[in-house]
């Protein structure tokens, strides 16, 4: 029982930790503009997989391809909405590639 209180007093300490580091990245990121600096500014890894409609392996795939920046709290990444948006508008998740790899002609 004890050990059940402690595991979860644990597991509430680590995300108030992640939650603090989290702020600082972001406090550190707009420099000296903290208050326009919103989490709503940020994808997580599924919704940016979502938001580019594809599968969370793909995606995986193109932050690896494209070395596409990211933060990481946690066990979490977060994406940058502009970055991703400028991504699809610039075509660089090959969306219109048909599936054989082959180029149209």
């Amino acid at each position: 029982m004890l050990k059940q209180i402690l595991k979860k007093v644990e597991e509430g300490f680590n995300l108030i930790v992640d939650l603090h580091d989290m702020v600082k990245i972001l406090i550190l990121m707009s420099k000296d503009k903290p208050e326009r600096v919103s989490l709503d500014d940020y994808f997580i890894l599924d919704k940016a997989a979502d938001f580019c409609k594809v599968s969370t392996k793909t995606f995986y795939r193109y932050v690896k391809d494209l070395d596409l920046p990211y933060i990481k709290v946690g066990g979490s990444r977060y994406f940058k909405k502009t970055v991703i948006e400028a991504a699809i508008r610039d075509n660089l998740f090959g969306q219109d590639k048909p599936k054989n790899g082959k180029n149209k002609t």
